[in-house]
């Protein structure tokens, strides 16, 4: 939703999107080739830029976001009724990176590819990849790729090799993955400093990682 998705390609030969399985819900979207959804759009988003990517001020993509009020823009306070730059126009929604109240937190300075992903390409296997931020306090994300759906285990196990927290799903879809762990164990009890490890286990693969908690 509120996004841009232009001049990219699946390698699999599929247009913007690539669909594992399931079906994706797209709306409000400036999506090359269209996709069926409310508020979809297929024109050229008109970039000023292929730097920062912003948006020139004849773009389609302006105020064209979900124009539910908790997708606005943030205000401007020199122009009362119309948004802070980055984003353009009224306090609609942009569709883009710079559209919407979290710009407050973060500017794009680029986009490149994921090089997690080998080759630019999706895994063709199980990946961890490393928690961010680390070291962390209070709160951590974990991220991993399932190639084929099926039962996955996420556990915590402290430097006693102890399972501390466990995340069990019966069945996910393959596909990109996350959890937040905010310091917690399973008992409720708050997890101290130190080197913990974090397993994924799917099936017969198995993958561990280290990460580091600051109190």
């Amino acid at each position: 939703m509120n996004t841009i998705m232009w001049e990219d390609s699946s390698t699999t030969g599929d247009n913007e999107i690539h669909v594992f399985s399931g079906t994706p819900t797209v709306q409000y979207t400036n999506i090359q080739g269209g996709w069926s959804g409310t508020g979809n759009i297929n024109l050229d988003p008109i970039f000023a830029d292929t730097v920062h990517f912003y948006l020139d001020p004849s773009s389609p993509c302006i105020d064209a976001g979900n124009p539910d009020a908790s997708y606005n823009d943030l205000e401007d306070p020199d122009r009362p009724g119309f948004a802070r730059f980055p984003a353009m126009g009224t306090l609609r929604n942009d569709m883009g990176a710079y559209g919407g109240p979290g710009i407050a937190e973060w500017i794009i300075t680029g986009i490149k590819e994921d090089t997690n992903l080998p080759n630019g390409n999706w895994p063709d296997q199980l990946e961890l990849y490393q928690n961010f931020p680390n070291p962390f306090n209070p709160t951590t994300t974990i991220k991993y790729f399932l190639p084929t759906g099926g039962k996955v285990e996420i556990a915590i196990f402290n430097a006693l090799g102890q399972r501390i927290k466990v995340w069990v799903n019966p069945y996910q879809e393959a596909g990109a993955h996350k959890v937040v762990w905010d310091g917690t164990t399973d008992s409720g009890q708050q997890a101290g400093s130190g080197l913990y490890f974090y397993r994924i286990r799917t099936g017969q693969h198995t993958i561990i990682r280290k990460m580091i908690l600051l109190r």
